[in-house]
């Protein structure tokens, strides 16, 4: 694998807690492999995740449940 990578992701609606739920399904990968896909940092209006595939391209589909009161 390659190394790690982190990306911040803003979030599509901002969440009152931090304590909400990410899952990663991945949708497709070229030129290598994904990797692990590991939700870090949570704020209210976004999170960071971090990756350590070697990949040239990926794309990934963020489920987050809860937060929200």
């Amino acid at each position: 694998s390659g190394a790690e990578n982190s990306v911040d992701l803003p979030a599509s609606k901002t969440r009152n807690k931090t304590t909400y739920n990410v899952v990663a399904e991945v949708k497709s990968v070229t030129g290598g492999s994904a990797g692990d896909i590991i939700p870090l940092t949570k704020q209210a209006n976004g999170f960071k995740v971090k990756y350590n595939g070697n990949a040239t391209s990926i794309v990934v589909r963020f489920h987050v449940s809860g937060g929200m009161f």
